[in-house]
């Protein structure tokens, strides 16, 4: 069992240490100081990476003294570790000696007087069916004691869950990074709004233009207070604005959680970015069936444009401009430009 002090001096960071930089600092300072180590390391390997580590954090005590190369304490710790050693079992250094993959004992000696490691205490930790983390304390010379097995004994819970977390994480913010990079590249910005029209979260291509700085005489706050008693997928247009392009407001599907009890909105905007939104132009020739053309002035008019100016810009007469446009509202199903720019925004991933 770990004491309430050792819950708040070494648990805590472990969790808050997610979010460190360097990751997991505070955590393996404290440990260090707690067991009188001179380094600690933390390292995560996996089985599909043929032992090479995914992660590995490596602090040394400030007055240690000379330094010592990392490369000669891996040479050491490669031939005394390997994953047949039990999970969640404390080793002492007698023990990974006798594991030593050296078939000389003098050998094994000669890396240990390199790293200059007189004593170690390891702890492999099985996070997940592929994962292990190794928790390593090194001295130069004999100093762990029983408490300090049992302090990484009991420990080895928490470590678990904190690195199966560090990897939920990760994925989470590996998909966030992808999504967040193809709307971008659409010139899409979005945020969550709660019911007053504020923001709650947004992605960074909407922090860098602040469309809703400009005051919008409560238009915001009105769509909001009105998709709030809605049916999922209601939208609402709210048009111009500091961006001069129209936001489309749809109502947020709640998922449970504190932040998406409080979230009533996402509102999204879309920039012209010159060659990056002819991209969009195959979304809406796929969802609607519209020709080249047609979604070519389809994707002019959800970018703002006039029935005339977009015309224009795709080199179209005004005679073959509105013929176009009649069948791009009949194949979308729009009554009216505003229409079309809601359907067309609503299909944009």
């Amino acid at each position: 069992m770990i004491s309430h002090n050792g819950q708040t001096e070494l648990v805590l960071p472990l969790f808050e240490g997610l979010l460190d930089t360097p990751l997991w600092e505070t955590f393996l300072q404290r440990l260090m100081a707690r067991t009188q180590a001179q380094r600690v390391r933390l390292t995560i390997t996996s089985a599909t990476e043929s032992g090479r580590p995914i992660l590995q954090r490596r602090v040394v005590m400030r007055r240690f003294g000379s330094p010592i190369d990392a490369g000669d304490e891996d040479a050491a710790l490669t031939v005394l570790t390997s994953e047949t050693l039990r999970a969640n079992r404390v080793y002492g250094l007698g023990e990974l000696c006798e594991n030593s993959s050296l078939p000389s004992q003098t050998g094994t000696e000669t890396l240990l007087q390199n790293a200059r490691i007189g004593d170690a205490r390891l702890i492999r930790i099985s996070a997940a069916p592929q994962h292990s983390v190794w928790i390593t304390l090194l001295h130069d010379r004999e100093a762990f004691q029983a408490a300090d097995s049992a302090l990484l004994a009991a420990l080895a819970p928490a470590i678990r869950v904190a690195v199966q977390n560090l990897f939920t994480i990760e994925a989470f913010k590996t998909r966030m990074e992808i999504a967040e990079a193809s709307l971008a590249r659409l010139g899409i910005g979005q945020a969550v709004l709660d019911d007053h029209g504020r923001t709650i979260a947004a992605d960074p291509m909407w922090q860098r233009q602040q469309p809703l700085i400009q005051d919008r005489a409560g238009q915001i706050a009105a769509a909001c207070a009105e998709l709030q008693g809605s049916a999922d997928g209601e939208c609402v247009i709210v048009p111009g604005g500091k961006l001069d392009q129209p936001l489309l407001l749809r109502r947020h599907i709640e998922r449970g959680g504190p932040l998406s009890r409080s979230a009533v909105a996402v509102v999204s905007y879309r920039l012209p970015a010159g060659p990056d939104i002819s991209s969009i132009e195959p979304v809406i020739a796929t969802t609607f069936g519209l020709s080249p053309r047609e979604a070519a002035l389809a994707a002019k008019l959800a970018m703002g444009h006039s029935l005339a100016d977009a015309g224009k810009l795709l080199g179209l007469t005004i005679e073959t401009t509105r013929n176009y446009s009649k069948r791009i509202f009949a194949k979308t199903g729009s009554h009216g430009q505003t229409d079309l720019v809601r359907r067309i925004l609503a299909c944009l991933p």
